[in-house]
């Protein structure tokens, strides 16, 4: 009985991880300081570590250690040993701490994310997510590329690379999506749609280099 109400609890604060991990992702692309402030996305972001620190000390330590969180440790143990004899040794330290954070995340993400079904969830988050932030642009007047030199992206995230990266990988999973995720009709036309216009925003942001073909 006990073990029941312990796997109950656990289904329960996993499905409340999952949940801050997609407002923190929806964050990432929507929080730009075009209508919605980037502190939201900070906010989301402590939410989501506090809850999967939470939740790992109670559970995630007891579980399988994936390879690339293995390999993550070893690469920041061994990124911490040469800070040690760097001389921009404060530049590092603010880099370091990036480091520490993505390895939170990934590996929270990696915790919540434990079956295909989870996967294809997530799948569908970055999709909106990527169609939410591009709907806002083009509602705001700030869907347009080559204005005064600028790039799609330059302006409100400050590099228009890390635009196109983040709508690079929205396009991986919907292909993820159309090859192996939903089998209805409607949502395979949903999501070419949502590529077509991932790849208009993307030829904006000028960020060729980005485009793979599946």
């Amino acid at each position: 009985m006990d073990l029941m109400k312990s796997k109950s609890s656990k289904r329960i604060e996993y499905s409340i991880g999952f949940f801050l991990m997609s407002v923190y992702i929806f964050t990432s692309y929507v929080a730009v300081d075009v209508t919605i402030s980037s502190s939201i996305n900070s906010l989301a972001l402590y939410a989501f570590l506090g809850w999967g620190l939470m939740c790992a000390l109670l559970y995630g330590l007891m579980e399988k250690i994936h390879v690339y969180t293995a390999w993550y440790m070893v690469f920041m143990l061994l990124s911490l040993f040469t800070m040690t004899y760097s001389p921009e040794f404060i530049i590092l330290s603010g880099q370091f701490y990036l480091m520490i954070v993505a390895f939170f995340v990934t590996y929270f993400i990696q915790m919540f994310v434990s079956n295909e079904k989870d996967f294809e969830k997530l799948c569908w988050v970055y999709a909106i997510s990527s169609f939410a932030l591009i709907l806002m642009l083009q509602f705001t007047g700030n869907l347009v590329g080559g204005v005064g030199g600028d790039r799609l992206g330059q302006e409100f995230m400050g590099n228009a690379n890390k635009f196109a990266i983040l709508i690079m990988i929205s396009v991986l999973l919907e292909l993820w999506l159309m090859v192996y995720g939903t089998k209805k009709g409607s949502a395979k036309i949903a999501l070419i749609f949502m590529i077509l216009y991932n790849m208009y925003a993307l030829a904006l942001s000028a960020g060729r280099k980005y485009i793979v073909f599946p």
